[in-house]
This record gives structure tokens, C-alpha cells and sequence, in this order.
């Protein structure tokens, strides 16, 4: 049965005995009723229907013939799908008009390698999506979980309109995220999503991404690609983790669990335990030909402790990261570059949606594909040369 899940239709749940078309007529037939869409206005495309619905375009025409026969809309040659005048009713508890025109972008405060420059392209797209409407943007910054709850449950206030969250993963924040909508303020989450979370979101495509670099390396011959990975606490290594074993499944490069390194905190910082992880591959009767790192920071900290150690990069050991975060010390590390500007504009049109429809059923979840950068620290492998 191809059906909706959960985590695509928020509040939504199918009636599992009807068939896609009539599921579909169901969930626009109560979009419609709960005012969803309103009283006379056109509805989305036929084709952006069925994209959201994972149907073809024929389904999604017989889906809207049954609410045609009953009135509910209007379908016009060459314009669109209307709601019918009188069905369309007001959503209630819409937004109070009189509530202020601030949308506060919380954001991590740690300045890092990178951190700046995501930090700013995130400010440019929300100011240049939201400013043109009438909106202000505010900043706080946090440190931790606590500091991130903190923040959001501050953000209860006449003048605050909306928030933008780049999340701290942890029960504390999701509860202080609840909260805040429950008191009719939309949260838009960018860079990471929260599993436990009904909420609108604008992240990258973090699987697609980490799966674009291992074509890469598949594509330059490289057939042992070992993946060193943080602990995947948050969504976006999560993501990653993901990508990189679809990306050895569709190469058709056979892996274990051997080749995915997870490295602690520690590890990470400590560059000794960290080259025995290193030297460990290396030392396997079939080594990696190339180290793929789950971030730039820990691809940067590989070369050094290689080159230290007399191996040379790409000419021993090929690498890649992610992030494109660029260091003067290796300017042409393979990585993948997230588009912040792109999610920040898109959780921007999402908060403008939300102060129309605030608390909806189907919440957005927006995925911003990344770009792959190739470079020198990744060489053409061939098998016993």
C-alpha cells in the first residue's frame, strides 16, 4: 500500500483500507473543511500535488474528481483549482494581527573555522526573504542546551513574531520548542531536525550530499573508501551516515562495519588517539585507499597526523570531508558545501506561510541539496598499483 508515513504527514494518518486516490481525496477534502485552504483561492499545482503525495498526475486528476462532483472545488482550464466560495473556513486560533514583527534567529554561538561564514549567509537569506514583508530579524546566541531552551522560552513575547532555530539536539529544547508554538509562535528549524519533533524544518540533504562524494571516489577508482564519522548525535550525521552506505550500495562497493570509524570527543581532539584509529586502517591486510571524513575539522586533523607520520596526501592516501569549510593549510580538500543562504531563504518562506496558517497538520519538511567540490586532496586509484 503506498501510503503516507507519519513523518511526512505530521498529524495525518490514512485510513489504510482506502486506495491512494481516495486517501487523497480524504486529505484535500479535510484540508479544505479545516480551512487549510481557504474559501476561494486556487489550490497548488496538480503536479506539486502529486510530488507531495508520491502519485502521478493522473492519480492526483482522478483524486480531485470526486471533490469536484461535491462542490468543494472549481476546476478551471488553463488556471488552476479553486476552493469554492463558502467551504474554505478560517483556521482558529489564526494569529493575533496586533502581535510584532520580530523573527529571532537563534543560532550556536561558537566561533569556529566556518562557523561565521554559514552564520552569515543564514542572516543574509532570512533578512532578504523577510525584510521585503515587514519583518525584523534579531539574533541570540546560545552555548548549550540549557541556553538554547532558554532563549526560545524568552522568545514568548508581543514582539516576537517567529523563530528561526539552529537546534541544539536534547528533550529540554524540544519541550521549550512545543511550548512556543502552543503560544502561537512558529519555530522553522534549519541545519538539524529533531526526531521527536513535529515541526517545520529547512535543513541541507545531508544523505544526498555524503552520497555524492562516494561516487566521486568510486568514480576515481577508489574501491576501499574508509567513512570517519563523529558520533552521530545529531540528525545531520545521522544523515550522512546514511548517505555514505546508499552511496556504497548503488557503487555496488561491498562494506562492513569495519569501515566506519566512530570517533569520540576525545579522539577527536586528541591528535595520539586519534592517528591509532588512523594507523589501525592503514595496518589491515586491505587498507582504505581513501579516508572520507563525516566533517572538514576531522579531514584537516587526518592530514596532519598523516604527513606527520610520512604519508603523503592525495600520493599514499587520497581524502575527502564535508562542510566546505576552506583552511589556508590544504585549500583543495574534496568536501561538500551546504547551501545556508538557499535554507535560510527557504525557512524564511516557510515562517511567512506560518503567519497565515500557524499550527497546521502537514508541516514542511525541506531538504536543500548540497554542492560537491572537487579537488586535489583526492587522486585516481588503480588496483595494486
Amino acid at each position: 500500500m503506498d501510503t503516507m508515513n507519519e513523518a511526512d504527514a505530521g498529524e495525518v494518518f490514512f485510513r489504510v483500507d482506502l486506495t491512494h486516490c481516495e486517501q487523497i481525496s480524504a486529505e484535500l477534502r479535510r484540508r479544505i473543511s479545516s480551512g487549510y485552504y481557504r474559501s476561494g483561492v486556487r489550490m497548488p499545482a496538480e503536479r506539486e500535488l502529486a510530488l507531495e503525495f508520491g502519485c502521478s498526475r493522473l492519480t492526483l486528476s482522478k483524486a480531485l474528481g470526486p471533490l469536484a462532483a461535491e462542490g468543494l472545488v472549481v476546476r478551471q482550464r488553463g488556471r488552476g483549482t479553486f476552493v469554492s466560495n463558502g467551504f474554505g473556513k478560517a483556521l482558529p486560533g489564526r494569529r493575533p494581527s496586533g502581535r510584532g514583527n520580530i523573527v529571532k534567529y537563534i543560532s550556536p554561538g561558537r566561533e569556529g573555522a566556518g562557523v561565521s561564514g554559514m552564520r552569515d549567509d543564514v542572516l543574509t537569506g532570512l533578512i532578504e526573504t523577510l525584510r521585503p514583508a515587514g519583518r525584523h530579524i534579531s539574533v541570540d546566541f546560545y552555548s548549550g542546551a540549557e541556553e538554547c531552551a532558554r532563549c526560545l522560552r524568552e522568545s514568548v513575547d508581543g514582539q516576537v513574531a517567529g523563530v528561526v532555530l539552529w537546534p541544539f539536539p536534547s528533550a529540554g529544547v524540544e519541550d521549550a520548542v512545543r511550548g512556543l508554538e502552543g503560544s502561537g509562535v512558529p519555530v522553522v528549524l534549519i541545519d538539524t531536525y529533531l526526531p521527536g519533533l513535529k515541526c517545520d524544518y529547512a535543513v541541507s540533504d545531508n544523505a544526498a550530499g555524503a552520497a555524492s562524494v562516494v561516487r566521486y571516489l568510486a568514480g576515481k577508482g577508489h574501491r576501499r573508501i574508509a567513512y570517519v564519522t563523529r558520533i552521530p548525535s545529531r540528525t545531520s550525521i545521522f544523515d550522512r551516515l546514511g548517505g555514505v552506505l546508499a552511496g556504497f550500495v548503488e557503487c555496488g562497493i561491498g562494506f562492513s562495519s569495519n569501515d566506519v570509524v566512530v570517533v569520540s570527543e576525545e579522539e577527536e581532539r586528541d591528535s595520539g588517539l586519534l592517528w591509532e584509529r588512523i594507523r589501525g586502517k592503514l595496518s589491515e591486510k586491505s587498507p582504505p585507499s581513501v579516508f572520507f571524513a563525516s566533517n572538514d575539522s576531522i579531514a584537516f586533523s587526518i592530514k596532519e597526523i598523516l604527513e606527520k607520520n610520512g604519508y603523503s596526501v592525495p600520493g599514499d592516501v587520497s581524502l575527502a570531508g564535508y562542510d566546505g569549510i576552506l583552511s589556508s593549510g590544504f585549500s583543495g580538500l574534496v568536501t561538500v558545501c551546504q547551501d545556508f543562504y538557499g535554507i535560510a531563504v527557504e525557512a524564511g518562506r516557510i515562517m511567512l506561510e506560518r503567519f497565515e496558517d500557524p499550527l497546521p497538520a502537514i508541516r514542511y519538511q525541506s531538504r536543500i541539496f548540497p554542492r560537491l567540490v572537487a579537488g586535489s586532496s583526492v587522486s585516481v586509484h588503480r588496483e595494486g598499483a
